[in-house]
């Protein structure tokens, strides 16, 4: 897959320990944002009653306007829109917050902003996903880790990349006594069936796709999984570990 033009920022999480909102991320996140004012954000991950959803979503749009402030970046929510189609095709940028996976797929098929956000995506318009946001830029969202709460007729995604990303990945603890699945086991599993890379992004990683190259950078690592070999283990050097060859291959 030839990645053209586009320029993602793919985070594994919003929040990470005892941070605030996008600390551990936005310094990069505003040096992605080269010469960009104003941040279109798509709030449709967070939950509420039906008649609550607008003013759960301005709620929602508050922390990344916040944490922009400080780069004299300002972020305004897709959904007080009446043409959504043509704020998308209007803004700068695209930031896909967190969330609840098929919660945000259903509102951006309501809304029927799936199409236009991959072709502004492919004419590289920039745009960062955080969580669920991260989950959507894949070709389907079969790897989140979120309840199915609202029905999809489809998994289907924004198809940005070739390759699955699991956000939050947790190894396996050896000393718990949980008998249930693992994500590894939930990862496998979805491999046994689907024959289509899987990175497990630790809380802390992120993944910059800018420049035909994809990046794994951040506090933490990944793990990839594939139907052929064992999990391999990546951690991101300083300048961004270079993981193109292989997310492509």
């Amino acid at each position: 897959m030839n990645l053209g033009k586009r320029r993602l920022f793919l985070s594994s999480n919003s929040v990470y320990k005892n941070l605030k909102y996008l600390e551990h991320t936005v310094n990069e996140m505003s040096e992605f944002l080269v010469d960009v004012s104003k941040i279109l954000f798509i709030p449709f991950a967070a939950v509420a009653e039906k008649e609550n959803l607008n003013k759960r979503w301005a709620e929602y749009n508050e922390a990344p306007k916040k944490a922009f402030a400080d780069f004299n970046i300002e972020v305004e929510s897709v959904h007080i829109f009446d043409d959504k189609k043509q704020a998308i095709k209007n803004a700068e940028a695209i930031f896909i917050g967190g969330g609840n996976t098929h919660h945000l797929l259903y509102w951006l098929r309501d809304f029927e902003l799936i199409e236009t956000i991959h072709n502004e995506m492919k004419n590289g318009k920039p745009m960062m996903g955080s969580s669920a946001g991260t989950n959507i830029f894949c070709p389907t969202i079969c790897t989140t880790n979120d309840m199915p709460i609202i029905s999809n007729p489809t998994f289907d995604a924004i198809n940005a990349i070739p390759f699955q990303i699991n956000p939050h990945y947790l190894d396996p603890d050896p000393k718990s006594d949980h008998r249930g699945e693992t994500r590894q086991q939930r990862i496998e599993e979805f491999l046994k069936v689907n024959n289509r890379k899987v990175l497990g992004l630790r809380e802390g990683a992120w993944l910059q796709v800018e420049n035909n190259k994809i990046l794994l950078r951040g506090l933490t690592g990944a793990r990839l999984f594939t139907q052929e070999n064992e999990p391999q283990e990546f951690m991101p050097t300083e300048e961004g570990l270079d993981m193109t060859e292989i997310l492509l291959d």
